[in-house]
């Protein structure tokens, strides 16, 4: 049996007592070893790594000596396509571009970047981006995202937008946290590419507003947005500004952070109407209650014809045990919109079979007829469940959601039902 040309040795780093392992060369590099070496990280397409300073110090041991096993390229491994790296520890003073270096080669398309606070390992990465960026001419999607332990916890203001790098020619895909921008938000439009298909971005309801004034992203066909500390929002001016900055956007979700107690979030039709524009085929909105009438839902959908997902959930699989029957849910009715919708494949939602017991309205729902093409209709949450109306329709029912099935299909959505476990049917 060989012996090994590298291994892990420990020494004694000089900042603490405890000793830390570092990549040593264990015997001379033979050219045979450096040329299966070489073939080998020609192969090696993926890197992830998960960084703290121990970890971090015997990495840079390991970048020498791959180096110096791989001498003909600059990069260690120059076939290189996806880097995670997650600096999720405080221990760290920064991650430098030299660390950097070595691992990012221009054959690289995404990374992704998940920074403690308020580390300088995304600086390292933009400044190494920004330096070089017609070296990275096949980079596609990029994260820098700060990693909290807490929710709670600020984000810090450590990027100037000057650092952001203008020239990623096939650059479609960014993720980022507007709260990691420093002023002045004047600046905020060259983090913008005109080729961005996909975006996520968090922030507090002030970073959106100079982003959407400044930023104009034509081409943008799915936005995702995180709104933390959500108490200033005003969806009027949010949606006009979003609509405005992404005029073709067909796959739109909006969300809350996530934490204790937090409020329904609510939208009235003249909020929502700013969305009308949009060619939406998808639009997710948990944590949210649209306080709509039967008729101005209908004409919300009509406005999106097109429209082949729709989750509407005041209280989601997240805050489930926080959700209770006064939530306000909404009204069965509804269903018959949605059967209507000549695109509609999708929809998820919590459902108060109130007025369901109304003559009129339960005369609507026994002559209603409809060649609908919904497939799925996911129940999260359920109150004041019509057992007259299913008894009437099958009265050998016993199981609930078998009884719900049979309503749906007796108002002649013959598809499939999901009904989540965790859904109150009182």
């Amino acid at each position: 049996m060989e012996n090994p040309v590298i291994g892990p040795v420990k020494v004694n780093s000089g900042d603490s007592d405890d000793d830390e392992e570092r990549w040593m060369l264990l015997s001379p590099l033979s050219k045979t070893v450096k040329e299966r070496t070489q073939e080998y990280l020609d192969r090696v397409y993926s890197f992830y790594l998960d960084i703290d300073a121990a970890a971090y110090r015997k990495e840079r041991s390991l970048w020498r000596i791959l180096s110096i096993c791989a001498p003909r390229c600059a990069y260690i491994s120059p076939s290189l396509r996806e880097l995670a790296l997650h600096h999720m520890r405080g221990d760290i003073e920064s991650i430098d571009q030299t660390f950097l270096t070595p691992i990012i080669s221009p054959s690289i398309q995404v990374i992704e970047f998940l920074d403690q606070v308020p580390r300088l390992t995304t600086l390292a990465l933009l400044h190494l981006l920004r330096s070089r960026d017609t070296c990275f001419p096949e980079l596609k999607k990029l994260t820098l995202l700060e990693a909290h332990a807490s929710s709670h916890l600020p984000t810090s203001n450590i990027i100037s937008p000057d650092a952001l790098p203008e020239t990623l020619p096939q650059l479609n895909t960014f993720d980022f946290d507007l709260r990691m921008l420093q002023p002045p938000h004047s600046k905020i439009s060259q983090i913008s590419h005109e080729e961005f298909r996909n975006l996520w971005l968090g922030g507090e309801p002030q970073d959106f507003k100079p982003f959407f004034r400044l930023c104009r992203l034509p081409q943008l066909k799915k936005l995702t947005v995180t709104i933390h500390k959500s108490s200033s929002l005003q969806w009027k001016a949010f949606l006009n500004g979003l609509a405005q900055c992404g005029p073709a956007i067909l796959y739109l979700g909006i969300d809350f952070e996530v934490i204790d107690k937090i409020p329904i979030k609510k939208l009235s039709i003249e909020g929502i109407q700013a969305l009308f524009p949009l060619p939406l085929k998808q639009l997710d909105l948990p944590r949210t209650l649209l306080e709509l009438s039967p008729q101005e839902f209908g004409l919300m959908l009509n406005r999106w014809p097109r429209l082949e997902r729709l989750s509407l959930t005041s209280c989601d699989g997240l805050r489930r045990v926080q959700c209770h029957q006064k939530d306000p849910l909404y009204d069965a009715s509804l269903l018959l919109a949605i059967a209507k919708h000549p695109s509609l494949e999708h929809m998820i939602t919590d459902i108060d079979f109130k007025h369901l017991t109304d003559p009129e309205v339960l005369e609507g729902m026994l002559k209603f007829e409809s060649d609908s093409r919904l497939q799925t209709l996911e129940v999260v949450a359920v109150t004041n469940w019509p057992v007259e109306l299913v008894q009437h329709t099958n009265p050998t029912m016993k199981d609930q959601i078998s009884e719900f099935q049979e309503l749906i299909a007796f108002m002649k959505m013959r598809r499939r039902v999901e009904g989540r476990n965790d859904a109150t049917v009182p």
